[in-house]
Formats: C-alpha cells, sequence, structure tokens
C-alpha cells in the first residue's frame, strides 16, 4: 500500500512538473501554437475598455473586416476569430469582454452562414474547442446543450493540463496537412439556394448573447460576411439582421475569403465601404489601406 501510494505521488509529481514546462513553453513563445489568432483574442477580451460600447465577433471572414487591433476608435472592440469555435466561443469571448467593459451593449456578429449551423461535433472541431474554453462552468453549460461525452472529456483534460496539451498539438501539427486543409475549394454554381439555419449551439448561444447584450440595454446583430454570387443563401427564418451582399465569384480567392490567398485585411477597400453601408458600420470600419497590389474590390 506504501509502495502504491507513493508511486501515486511520484507519477503526479511527474505530471505537474511537465505541465509547468509546457505552459512556460506556451507562455513564452505562442506564435507558432494551434490557434495563435484564439489566444490573441483571448487576451484582447480580457483588456479593460471603460469606453467600448460594441464587440464584435466573427470567423475569418469577419476579421478581414475587422481585424483585432484595428479599431478605429475606443468605442469598440474586434475580437473575430474564426469558424470553429461555433458561437459557444464567440459567446464566451463576449462575456469576458462584457466583464472586462463595463459600459459595453452592443455585440456584432459576423460571418458565413455556416458557422451559424456548427453545433461542435466532429472531433477535431471538439479538440480545437476545447483547447480555449474548458473552465469548469464552460464544460458544464455545453454538457446541458449537447451531452456529449467525448466533447466534455475532451474540456476535461484540457483544463487539467492546458499546457501539455498545447505543446502536444503543436507538435502534432503537419505543415502540408494545415496547408491543405485551410484552401477552400471553390463550391459548384448552386442552383437552389441552401437554407440558413441555426445549430442546437448556435440556437442556445445566440439567445445567451442576446441575454447578455440586453443585461446592458443593448442589442445583438448578426451580419452575413459577403458570399460568392454562385451559392445563393435562403434565410426565410431572417436570422441575419440585413441582406446578405453577393459579390462575383473572382473576388474571392479561395472561395470564401476576399482578395487574394492568404490576404488578411480589406481593411480600405470599396468592399469594404460597401459592406459597411449596407449594414450601416461605417463609422466602426477600420481606416487602414490594404496593401500594394493585394486588392479585394467586386
Amino acid at each position: 500500500m506504501t509502495r502504491a501510494a507513493a508511486y501515486l505521488v511520484t507519477l503526479i509529481a511527474a505530471v505537474a512538473a511537465l505541465e509547468a514546462l509546457a505552459e512556460r513553453r506556451v507562455a513564452a513563445n505562442r506564435d507558432d501554437l494551434v490557434g495563435v489568432e484564439i489566444y490573441d483574442v483571448l487576451d484582447r477580451a480580457a483588456r479593460p475598455g471603460p469606453d467600448v460600447e460594441r464587440v464584435y465577433v466573427g470567423d475569418s471572414v469577419a476579421r478581414q473586416f475587422f481585424p483585432p487591433g484595428a479599431e478605429p476608435h475606443s468605442r469598440v472592440r474586434f475580437l473575430t476569430t474564426n469558424a470553429t469555435i461555433s458561437l459557444a466561443g464567440d459567446f464566451y469571448l463576449a462575456e469576458d469582454a462584457f466583464r472586462h467593459c463595463p459600459n459595453a451593449r452592443d455585440i456584432v456578429i459576423v460571418s458565413r452562414p455556416e458557422k451559424l449551423a456548427s453545433n461542435l461535433d466532429p472531433p477535431d472541431q471538439q479538440d480545437y474547442f476545447s483547447a480555449f474554453f474548458h473552465r469548469p462552468d464552460e464544460t458544464k453549460e455545453l454538457w446541458g446543450v449537447k451531452h456529449d461525452r467525448r466533447l466534455a472529456a475532451a474540456q476535461l483534460v484540457q483544463w487539467v493540463l492546458p499546457g501539455v496539451m498545447a505543446v502536444n498539438n503543436l507538435w502534432r501539427q503537419d505543415p502540408a496537412a494545415l496547408k491543405r486543409r485551410g484552401v477552400v475549394q471553390p463550391r459548384d454554381v448552386i442552383v437552389v439556394p441552401t437554407l440558413v439555419q441555426l445549430s442546437p449551439v448556435a440556437s442556445h448561444f445566440l439567445a445567451r448573447l442576446g441575454a447578455l447584450a440586453a443585461s446592458r440595454g443593448g442589442t445583438v446583430r448578426v451580419v452575413s460576411v459577403p458570399l460568392p454570387d454562385t451559392e445563393p443563401w435562403a434565410d426565410s427564418s431572417h436570422i441575419f439582421s440585413d441582406d446578405i451582399l453577393y459579390l462575383p465569384r473572382g473576388v474571392f480567392g479561395d472561395g470564401v475569403h476576399l482578395g487574394p490567398v492568404g490576404m488578411k485585411s480589406c481593411a480600405g477597400t470599396d468592399v469594404a465601404r460597401r459592406f459597411a453601408e449596407l449594414h450601416g458600420l461605417v463609422a466602426d470600419l477600420p481606416r487602414a489601406q490594404a496593401p500594394a497590389g493585394q486588392r479585394c474590390e467586386g
């Protein structure tokens, strides 16, 4: 019995030491970690912002229009990330921003329709999400929504060993595979419009976002990013607050993002202005110009 106890204590100490080393590695350099943009936005959400009134969340296309750190004034905070964290991740980011921004009232969700249909089902999506959102209260809430044992287990492991799991994901990266996954294949011309719909996870967290804004007397708007005119969508439930801006397919370098492949920002372009004018977001649009030779016009 004594030997077993000593073994257990040694094992726990070894795991704790490994976790401490991994957390030091993560703290020293996050630039090469999986989901570096999420680490960045988590930090930004936790920064005090006494002047912030509106919080923007959304996917990687929204990030082209409202990149974190490019806010044109102190009344807005951009927390745009990607589609993989779903509306659940967007809610937790907005909730943390509201916690640190006492005058925040409104939330603007900017996204492609697919993010609204995300239900955190694929295992790789669950692992990615859990790497950043694994507090006990978050795990409890997701369990109440999905009753998904695998997702709950992934969140638990990430909560216990966040540093080890982050380094493990780094070491397991296959650059070639990541590059292949990052290139979205152009979709064929769609004759029948695809229905815009909310998954159970999205429905739950959209309501939570609405309640969060309402607690301050604010509102939530759901805005679609510009979409190729080859893929019409039918928003019969009026999930989006405004009409969708459709642009020629040639404007989308990879079928999803605007401009040449890898273009990080559309700020200062005609597309950005048209998009902002359609949705009444001109005052919050970054003023920076796109790099020379990299335009996303349509």
